[in-house]
């Protein structure tokens, strides 16, 4: 019921007609169809009864047969409208408009049975030319939904991971096998229908679908799985013979050895060079990356988070359609505005370039110099044995020593004579370092070629 208070009385004669003109601006059935209308002739305004009609039903029954909770629920009301309490209400309301507030979001809720849209298969597709009424349901060739429950969201869900549904177990088992091979059982994993290709090894991913079932659908069990294996923890070396019969190792008869996706490249390097920043959970942010890298249509700027934040994980990263982060792009990763189930690697040129010269690279190349001087044995040697170590978690080998010793010294020694500037390569020394300008700056090329092997990016 709703009651409009007019601004004055008006006096009417004895048989007049009142018209009263309601406009309503309101489409897809939400205007008001019948209705009743009542005026009023006393000296006094009619008011509208501020309680909620909640309220008016709890007053209107007997005392006796209220419950706990509906006395409370009165009680509550008295004490925030009472005349009495308006001081403290008011502090009260004061301190609750102080507390911060929160982000919202908008959430899908199941329409009551009373309120659901008929749903119609559209003739060739035409929205103007609804079909027959169909109703919620499952394919008919897999296992139905428990009788008697309703035909909701709930229902479907529990319907997917019901233990006579195997596609969801495989389709996920395939696809960290995908993550840990970089190729799944079935190496179509968008598509595991008749259209899509055959399982390499169906027994295999039967058996990781069950496993995953019966151990409570945990991905770290499963994984644990898989990386303990034997198939799995083989060498990568792959002999001439292997790759001209077996090039995309579907045979299994070798260990993994794929280049890691572009968010992971990243994290590589941050964490190798102890830049990276372990907070977990936030806004995005945004790393630094080249000039006009960022720079699209429209008034959108790419502007590099300020302190440690452009040192967050790959995951992190600020995404926007039609404008990826560069660095994410060049390593394959695809389009913000897109979904793929399985990434495509390259491997071009530019990549190489983008390793060697990106802003990313550069800063975690001379963060990798000043811990190794900081952490390492004091000779050179040590040195570099520990930033090789650092990089590939291994140590390296008489010859890759002596080579990269050689060429550390060669990069001393440019520094030195002057053909390169240390403070370009490097920067200014700051309090606390204790080696020199020129050793930092050698250092940091030496760190810059690490970074950019292919053994630091790649899983072998």
């Amino acid at each position: 019921m709703a009651v409009f208070e007019t601004a004055r009385p008006y006096g009417l004669a004895a048989g007049s007609r009142l018209r009263v003109t309601i406009l309503q601006n309101f489409v897809h059935q939400r205007t008001l169809g019948r209705f009743r209308l009542f005026v009023t002739g006393d000296a006094e305004p009619l008011h509208a009864d501020p309680r909620p009609e909640s309220i008016d039903a709890l007053l209107s029954k007997d005392a006796d047969y209220r419950t706990a909770d509906e006395s409370q629920m009165l009680r509550d009301y008295y004490l925030s409208v009472a005349s009495e309490l308006e001081s403290y209400n008011g502090a009260i309301q004061k301190l609750k408009d102080s507390r911060p507030r929160f982000p919202t979001t908008f959430v899908f809720r199941q329409r009551q049975q009373e309120h659901k849209r008929p749903t119609h298969i559209h003739v060739r597709g035409e929205y103007r030319r609804p079909g027959e009424e169909v109703s919620a349901a499952v394919p008919a060739v897999l296992h139905p939904l428990n009788d008697g429950a309703p035909r909701d969201r709930l229902a479907l869900a529990r319907w997917l991971v019901d233990k006579r549904n195997p596609l969801v177990a495989r389709v996920i088992a395939n696809q960290l096998w995908q993550a840990f091979f970089g190729r799944g059982i079935v190496s179509t994993p968008e598509n595991f229908g008749v259209q899509g290709a055959r399982p390499s090894h169906p027994m295999l991913l039967d058996w990781l679908a069950v496993e995953f079932q019966r151990g409570g659908w945990s991905l770290k069990s499963l994984q644990r799985q898989i990386v303990m294996s034997a198939v799995y923890r083989q060498s990568s070396r792959v002999s001439p013979e292997l790759t001209e019969r077996d090039p995309l190792n579907i045979l299994l008869t070798r260990g993994p050895r794929v280049r890691v996706d572009a968010e992971t490249i990243r994290d590589i390097v941050l964490e190798v060079s102890g830049l990276m920043v372990q907070i977990v959970g936030g806004p995005s942010v945004f790393p630094s990356q080249p000039d006009g890298a960022g720079s699209v249509f429209g008034s959108f700027e790419w502007k590099p988070s300020a302190g440690k934040n452009r040192f967050r994980r790959g995951l992190y990263t600020f995404r926007k359609r039609g404008q990826p982060y560069a660095a994410f792009a060049m390593f394959d990763a695809p389009p913000p505005n897109t979904c793929a189930m399985a990434r495509r690697r390259s491997n071009t040129p530019l990549q190489a370039l983008a390793q060697l010269n990106d802003v990313v690279i550069l800063e975690a190349a001379r963060a990798l110099a000043t811990r190794v001087f900081r952490e390492a044995p004091g000779d050179v040697t040590g040195c570099v044995c520990y930033a090789f170590r650092l990089t590939l978690s291994r140590p390296p080998s008489e010859t890759e020593l002596s080579t990269l010793i050689t060429f550390y010294d060669r990069q001393r020694q440019r520094f030195e004579e002057g053909s390169l500037d240390a403070k370009i390569v490097y920067g200014s020394l700051s309090t606390g370092d204790e080696a020199n300008l020129q050793d930092l700056a050698a250092m940091t090329t030496l760190a810059r070629l690490l970074l950019n092997l292919d053994e630091t990016i790649t899983k072998e």
